[in-house]
């Protein structure tokens, strides 16, 4: 018997170690949107505290990480939209706070530059107070109606209306990020919906 607990023993430390890292370091996904090639589905490795280790009991207490950390520009990051088990990639292509050029005609995004004349908007930051334009407005009611369970509302002119009173400007609760899923398609992202960095993918 004490043979048997000898053997049985690292074994079982062993396992539960490995269960450790897989639940806590690193997570084995199959992207269900992306990340497909010649019709297969790729296995991806994601570091899932490069933005900081997701805390338990999100559903009482609401998405916390411990050692909160921003993505950078070119992380291929790994997401989750809250509510949904789909684990989806992008690639980031502009962090909070971040000023985007859009050309209308081409579709075209890319950093703003002083004096552009093309059309401008602000990736929203936490706690950062963003202008509401005709461009924007929409996409902020989307994002404020989405994630942060707002009541704002958009008029067929570009303007929004929260509790019937107009905005200048919208305030977020959460960090966002631009991100790529596919070629010239972009997609807002807070940072309570990033599982993690990838780091191999299969």
């Amino acid at each position: 018997m004490k043979r048997f607990l000898r053997i049985l023993l690292p074994l079982l430390c062993a396992a539960l170690l490995l269960l450790s890292v897989r639940t806590l370091l690193l997570g084995v996904y199959r992207p269900t949107e992306t990340a497909r090639e010649s019709g297969k589905t790729q296995l991806v490795f994601v570091n899932l505290t490069a933005y900081g280790l997701r805390l338990p009991f999100e559903e009482c207490f609401g998405p916390h990480r411990w050692g909160y950390r921003r993505s950078a520009v070119g992380d291929k990051v790994a997401y989750r939209l809250l509510g949904s088990d789909r684990v989806c990639l992008g690639i980031c292509r502009a962090l909070p706070g971040d000023s985007i050029s859009v050309d209308l005609t081409r579709r075209h995004l890319s950093s703003a530059k002083p004096g552009s004349s093309d059309s401008l908007f602000v990736v929203p930051a936490a706690g950062r107070a963003v202008a509401v334009t005709p461009l924007n407005a929409r996409m902020l009611t989307v994002l404020k109606r989405r994630f942060e369970h707002s009541h704002a509302k958009v008029s067929l002119r570009g303007r929004i209306f929260l509790d019937g009173q107009p905005l200048d400007s919208l305030r977020f609760n959460e960090d966002y990020y631009l991100l790529e899923t596919q070629p010239q398609t972009f997609t807002l992202i807070p940072h309570s919906a990033l599982v993690g960095k990838m780091v191999l993918e299969l």
